[in-house]
């Protein structure tokens, strides 16, 4: 009585699941993923001196099309580190965001935007140099420029380079 209550329940499963795949088309192709990594040594000229930059980042990019070969859209994973070195100080800070475009048409886009960048600690003062956000836009972009149209904004900015300033040039 128990093997045939196990292989009914089993038949309506499978059943299920057939009938799940027969009714659900594929609506999408295999996404073209992309990944790249680099490190560059560069100066650059912060708190008005030339202080040496060692870059270390990565990148994710993916374009998603439907099973008609159409693309409807791409993302962008950073994972970047910046740090800065003058007279035996250093500060690092740190680039991780992943930004996601929808295509609904012509020249238009959906962006969807979050993540950490430019933030950095600092000794004896905390977080600082930075953004935080999760932000949505619509963008129109015709030829040569772009409207872009706010629809979600969240998050924290908090850029102020005087204590990364004080701390690099002076040690304090």
């Amino acid at each position: 009585m128990k093997r045939r209550k196990f292989l009914a329940i089993l038949s309506i499963l499978v059943a299920l699941i057939l009938a799940l795949v027969a009714i659900v088309p594929a609506s999408a192709g295999t996404p073209v993923h992309t990944k790249s990594v680099w490190s560059d040594d560069y100066t650059e000229n912060i708190c008005g001196v030339p202080m040496d930059v060692h870059h270390e980042g990565k990148l994710e990019y993916i374009i998603y099309c439907n099973k008609d070969g159409e693309c409807r859209g791409d993302s962008y994973h950073f994972n970047d580190y910046f740090t800065y070195t003058y007279e035996g100080r250093s500060f690092t800070v740190h680039y991780a965001t992943g930004e996601l475009y929808s295509w609904p048409g012509g020249e238009q886009s959906i962006c969807r935007i979050s993540g950490a960048k430019w933030i950095g600690t600092l000794p004896g003062h905390g977080v600082v140099w930075g953004e935080a956000t999760r932000d949505v836009w619509w963008e129109l972009c015709p030829y040569e420029g772009c409207e872009r149209v706010t629809l979600h904004w969240s998050g924290m900015v908090f850029y102020n380079p005087e204590p990364i300033c004080d701390y690099m040039l002076n040690g304090e």
